[in-house]
């Protein structure tokens, strides 16, 4: 008991003893709970045994226990008597009431645990749920091809639960969008020039017709003077070759099976053949001259000799591949030189850059004149031989330094 339970015992013992007077039947009186008694001397022999052993003090809670019983007695002094209040609790009702409680603390915690555990698992299923809403909307999304059915994908987005996952939603279809314009514009530039190449290799067709036809006739005269003669075969053999580009183009870009044969082909030999005709062709329109295995000459190409590399594929495709290769590279050397050397399968053509032949400027750096100009250095024939190496699984490697242009070709499939 605290000071406030002495305070209500003495409240109590001034109002009853000043209401009931000594030999009254207080109406209070409650046996076993509240009991009231006038003069020390009358209380019952169970509290007069506990007073004996520890004197009561007057006006002054006194605290007594037995085996069964929390007992407060306060004795308050009147006049010349003692109104003595006696307050009894049941050592019983503590246990009970210490279980009751201890019981509904663990029901307490037990259900709070409950309830945390139910949370996290409503989260963690919600969480697991839109997490894989989101994975599968962004699968759904890789497939998309076209922007209208973007409009779509955001529309779904929106129905995400979490804000965090819809931007991140919102973010993906920006990406995704800006990657299909990509792709449509390089796909319509392609199919430009896929179109232009067809139709020019098309349209090809009909004056090479007419010039083999024209030069068929002149050799079977005979009457052409040595000089003429030179010319003609030099007209034809050119003709020749305008016959096999073209029909080359169209069985690249209309994607035709090849009517052409597979045969063994000699890499040294091949690339002999193309430098001798680049040589011809570079000697009658530059004034460069073109001359295998001659160092001091304007333009000089140093092979190394290996003899036993031997390839099975087209002819007119390696054929075409070479020549548009050491023409290109032949006609933007800065200093009127180009660098081939073979090695088993691959092919290595290395030449510096003249930026004044493409149009550049010499206050440019060679990287700015590269983003001008992608393709210097080899320019239409270039986009000619990536689609031939894309077509014969030929691995093809371009290096530009900041002066040099380096093309290597792995012919081994």
């Amino acid at each position: 008991m605290d000071d406030t339970s002495a305070y209500y015992m003495d409240y109590e013992a001034q109002m009853l003893s000043s209401t009931y007077q000594v030999g009254d039947d207080i109406k209070e009186f409650d046996l076993g709970f509240k009991e009231y008694y006038w003069g020390l001397s009358s209380l019952p022999e169970k509290y007069q045994v506990l007073i004996a052993d520890t004197p009561l003090e007057l006006n002054q809670l006194n605290w007594y226990q037995n085996e069964t019983d929390d007992i407060y007695i306060y004795p308050f002094q009147v006049k010349n008597s003692h109104f003595v209040v006696v307050h009894l609790f049941s050592l019983g009702d503590y246990g009970e009431s210490f279980s009751f409680t201890s019981q509904f603390l663990f029901i307490s915690a037990l259900l709070l645990l409950l309830l945390i555990i139910a949370t996290i698992v409503w989260v963690s299923r919600n969480t697991v749920t839109e997490m894989t809403r989101f994975s599968r909307w962004v699968e759904a999304l890789k497939e998309t091809k076209d922007t209208d059915a973007l409009v779509a994908k955001n529309l779904s987005a929106k129905t995400l639960r979490f804000t965090e996952l819809q931007e991140a939603a919102e973010t993906l279809i920006n990406s995704r969008s800006a990657e299909l314009k990509l792709q449509k514009q390089d796909t319509e530039r392609v199919n430009r020039e896929k179109a232009f190449l067809s139709t020019l290799s098309h349209e090809l067709r009909t004056p090479i017709a007419i010039i083999n036809a024209a030069t068929t006739l002149l050799e079977k005269r005979g009457s052409l003077s040595d000089k003429d003669a030179k010319t003609l075969a030099k007209l034809s053999k050119a003709n020749g070759n305008m016959k096999k580009l073209a029909n080359t183009l169209l069985q690249l870009w209309r994607k035709q099976e090849s009517n052409l044969a597979k045969s063994i082909v000699n890499l040294q030999t091949a690339v002999d053949s193309a430098i001798d005709a680049c040589q011809q062709s570079m000697a009658t329109d530059t004034s460069f001259i073109f001359e295998h295995g001659k160092t001091n000459q304007d333009v000089q190409a140093n092979t190394r000799k290996n003899t036993q590399t031997t390839i099975k594929t087209y002819p007119e495709l390696m054929e075409i591949t070479l020549q548009n290769i050491l023409r290109n590279a032949c006609q933007y050397s800065a200093n009127n030189k180009v660098i081939i050397s073979i090695n088993t399968y691959e092919l290595t053509v290395r030449n510096t850059i003249d930026i004044h032949l493409l149009g550049g400027t010499a206050d440019n750096s060679i990287a700015e004149n590269s983003n001008m100009y992608p393709d210097y250095g080899f320019g239409l024939g270039l986009y000619l031989v990536e689609n031939i190496c894309v077509q014969q699984n030929w691995k093809l490697k371009i290096d530009k330094s900041n002066s040099e242009f380096c093309l290597s070709i792995n012919f081994s499939n």
